[in-house]
């Protein structure tokens, strides 16, 4: 069981490291963490130097089978959170660029639910936080 305890004058800060994390926890497939990150006010759509965001990453070809499965649970917990599947990197690709076919088909349902302008600004976790 993982446990936080939130200072209050640490709210802005934690925000920040949250953000940080969700790109971690996208590549190395931890899509419990990015549950955790979401609820605690990570961006999902925070761009990193290359402008990918966590989507971008978690799309990123997979050698293994079993990495393919996980990155793909991935995806759909950052669509699940927000994360906006039509942002493109520095180089203008969006997230399905380099993605597998099972992560493409996860990114157009998305795009047609559209679900990233309907999510609320703030989760009732964040709310209750302060966040």
């Amino acid at each position: 069981m993982l446990i936080i305890k939130v200072v209050p004058q640490c709210i802005g800060k934690l925000s920040d490291i949250i953000t940080i994390y969700a790109s971690r926890a996208a590549a190395n497939h931890h899509c419990t963490t990015l549950q955790l990150l979401g609820a605690y006010g990570g961006n999902v759509n925070e761009q990193n130097n290359s402008g990918e965001t966590p989507l971008h990453i978690a799309c990123q070809p997979k050698s293994e089978k079993s990495a393919a499965a996980s990155s793909l649970q991935c995806v759909k917990t950052l669509l699940s959170l927000g994360a906006n599947p039509t942002i493109k990197n520095k180089k203008k690709h969006d997230p399905s660029y380099q993605a597998s076919p099972a992560c493409i088909r996860l990114i157009e349902k998305a795009m047609q639910e559209r679900l990233w302008e309907r999510l609320p600004a703030r989760t009732s976790m964040q709310l209750s936080l302060g966040l």
